[in-house]
Parts: C-alpha cells; structure tokens; sequence
C-alpha cells in the first residue's frame, strides 16, 4: 500500500480526533527546525497541539534580516522576517509569560551534509543559494577541523552547532526580535535534537556551548520531572 492509500484509508475508516471544536490557538513557541522527515517537532518536544508555531526548512536555517532591493522585490528573509512578525507582534502572550523561540538543528542532517561536502548537483539551482547562507559557518568549521584534524563525522557535529549559533544571532538583525527581548518579553534557545534519540543538546547562552538538556532540567526543574514519572 503506497503512502498516499495509507492516507485515503485513514480518511474513510475516519481515524481522528473526535473532538467537535479545534484545539486553542494559543501558541507560546515559535520552533524553526528542519523539514526532515524523521523529525515530528510536536513529539519531539513534548507539547500540546496549539502551543507552538513550527517553522521549517532545511537545516532550520535563520538568515540575516535584509532589505529589498527594489519597491518590488522580496527579500529571501521576507518569509522568516513575516513569521517573527506573525508570532511577536499578532500571538497575545498568556499573562506574566514570556514567548520562547527555539532554533532546531538535529544530527545526521542533509541539508549540512551538503554544504559540508559541496554536494549540490548540476541541476540544483536553489539549493546552493540557499546553503550560500552558511558559507561563512563551513569556513570556520573547516579551519578548526584542520588543526584540530577531525574527521568526517567530528565536522557535521561541529556543522551542526555552529549552524544554529548563526541562526540565534540572525535572529537578533531583525527589530521585531530585538524589541521583544529589550521589553523582557522573549527568550531565544538553540538546540541540535538527535534524530536517533530525540535527546535535546541546548546552548548555553552564556558560554555558547550545547549541553544536554536533561542535566540542566535536574539542576533548575527538579519539581517539573515528577510529571514524567
């Protein structure tokens, strides 16, 4: 049975929620991630339908705000600069809550392992312009794997994490981010899910170094994991 039949059949056995009403829009999380297919973002992080926003492309990328370059051009951050838009200034906030936006890379990704091997073919046209975005990234990633003599998979660990770093600070070329977190209303966090697992590395804001998330919630949730007993 081919997938489309799957979902056909699925359709006529009418299996779905029976629910009359949707779920609540009310969305406190704005999750870019990638759009690869081993990733479900509602599972993975473990939340009710209707409290996140997902954004996804390949390799969760965030490019630098830009501006047009005529009355009727769109910028290639028009889309990501619309959604940030979307979420800050149109998504009412629960009261006394801040808004979240997570930057989702995951291990094993292709669209990195492209710009780490150049490996866009003769007839891709979009798809170097768009990893052209990490150029810089892949420099320095490249640089490091040189003195430091890393191998193939040492190189996409290190793709991984310096591809989101870029995405958060991106993040903050755009004026909507940057009010949002000037008026204590946002908080800005970077994973690299493993695709295997689903175990969470998350930044450090402070150090700019990923750790896992499941030793930092001991230390500042411990009340919160007798909800997953």
């Amino acid at each position: 049975m081919s997938i489309m039949d799957k979902i056909r059949l699925r359709q006529e056995l009418g299996v779905w929620p029976s629910a009359a009403t949707p779920p609540e829009h009310r969305p406190e999380i704005l999750y870019i991630g990638c759009v690869d297919a081993r990733l479900d973002p509602i599972d993975d992080i473990g939340i009710d339908k209707g409290k996140a926003l997902i954004f996804r492309n390949i390799g969760a990328l965030v490019r630098r705000n830009e501006s047009a370059t005529s009355a009727d051009s769109v910028p290639p951050s028009a889309s990501i600069g619309a959604v940030l838009e979307f979420f800050l200034n149109h998504i009412p906030a629960a009261p006394a809550q801040v808004k979240h936006i997570i930057i989702s890379g995951h291990t094993d990704c292709g669209g990195l392992q492209a710009c780490q091997h150049n490996a866009c073919g003769e007839h891709d046209h979009y798809l170097p312009l768009y990893l052209d975005s990490l150029k810089s990234v892949r420099a320095k990633v490249m640089a490091e794997a040189k003195i430091k003599g890393w191998n193939d998979a040492d190189i996409l660990h290190a793709l991984e994490k310096e591809s989101v770093r870029q995405s958060v600070a991106n993040l903050l070329t755009y004026p909507v981010v940057q009010r949002a977190l000037d008026d204590g209303l946002l908080e800005i966090h970077g994973w690299v899910i493993d695709t295997a697992t689903q175990r969470i590395a998350e930044m450090n804001p402070a150090t700019l170094e990923f750790e896992p998330m499941a030793e930092r919630a001991q230390d500042k949730n411990p009340d919160v994991r007798a909800g997953y007993g």
